[in-house]
């Protein structure tokens, strides 16, 4: 939000309160039960198990951010909400990113204290660093609610990139981090020749299994379970697709799971999504592949080349 008036930096200065209604509608449901059918205030309160008067002004707040309206005293979802929530992701992804975003709220409820603290925030509030991949290994439950949101989050993404990467001569590829193995199937749409490995933690492959589908592309994709930096990765592919997953360590380029073909970077490419107000959130992705007579780029090279962005580029 770009403020243009008094008024408006008053509305933002009042953000937090209606934040903190959507989050609880998201975690609770209430779009999803209101668009099945619309209630009563007093029927929501019953059905979600909140005292009347609690959910009375939680409503009103949510009707003031124009995501709910009551009809005949019947509230249902706004259309903003049902194309921008109810359509967008499913209501487990949107409950999973709410439950995220209330143990982030720590934080940021007596900002201006933490930003004066001396030494780390996290530390003084007892936020301890959260090892997610750790979490994931052991908690099936966590994976899941992820994978399915990843999913969710990437699919327009998907989308974007699958048109842009060049697959000339690729017909084995492997999806690290895959997860959900919604890139792999964008390009397995595309390219009917090509089979894909994703390559996951064991709990995000389950669910990556789970969740495919019966569509013809799904008989060339199949999951290894594997942690890519600690254990070995199998071989013969013609390209490798790493996106949003943040991992370019030279002990992981190493591994070499690529055919016998010259390697090289085929390309790293930057996805800018552009939200309203003109925010952009850059995801980055790698896909190293053939580079027919030219010379083959060395592992060492290869992450200096990502962070230093000398290796190509193309930019939407």
């Amino acid at each position: 939000m770009k403020p243009g008036s008094t008024d408006q930096v008053l509305d933002l200065l009042d953000g937090s309160f209606a934040s903190a209604a959507l989050a609880a509608a998201l975690e609770l449901g209430l779009f999803w039960l209101i668009d099945k059918q619309p209630l009563s205030a007093p029927d929501i309160a019953a059905r979600l198990d909140i005292p009347r008067g609690r959910c009375g002004y939680w409503l009103q707040l949510l009707e003031q951010a124009s995501l709910v309206q009551a009809g005949d005293g019947l509230y249902h979802p706004t259309a903003a909400a049902r194309s921008t929530i109810i359509d967008a992701f499913e209501q487990e992804s949107w409950a999973h990113l709410a439950l995220e975003t209330r143990g982030l709220n720590r934080w940021v409820r007596d900002l201006t204290v933490n930003l004066t603290q001396p030494g780390s925030a996290r530390d003084a509030l007892g936020l301890n660093r959260r090892d997610y991949l750790a979490e994931m290994r052991e908690d099936p439950a966590l994976a899941r609610r992820f994978t399915r949101m990843l999913r969710d989050f990437h699919r327009p993404m998907a989308a974007e990139l699958a048109p842009l990467l060049v697959m000339d001569g690729v017909t084995r590829m492997m999806d690290l981090g895959g997860g959900s193995g919604i890139f792999s199937l964008a390009l397995l749409r595309r390219h009917p020749e090509l089979r894909s490995v994703v390559v996951d933690i064991p709990t995000v492959c389950r669910v990556g299994r789970e969740m495919v589908g019966d569509g013809e592309e799904t008989g060339r994709i199949s999951w290894h379970e594997a942690d890519f930096l600690d254990e070995e990765l199998p071989g013969g592919f013609d390209l490798v697709l790493e996106w949003d997953v943040d991992v370019y360590g030279e002990e992981l380029f190493r591994k070499n799971p690529m055919t016998k073909k010259d390697m090289g970077i085929q390309k790293v490419y930057w996805s800018a999504l552009l939200k309203k107000g003109d925010k952009a959130k850059l995801n980055r992705g790698l896909a190293i592949g053939i580079r027919d007579g030219s010379r083959p780029t060395q592992a060492a090279e290869i992450p200096s080349q990502v962070q230093s962005g000398s290796a190509p580029l193309r930019r939407r």
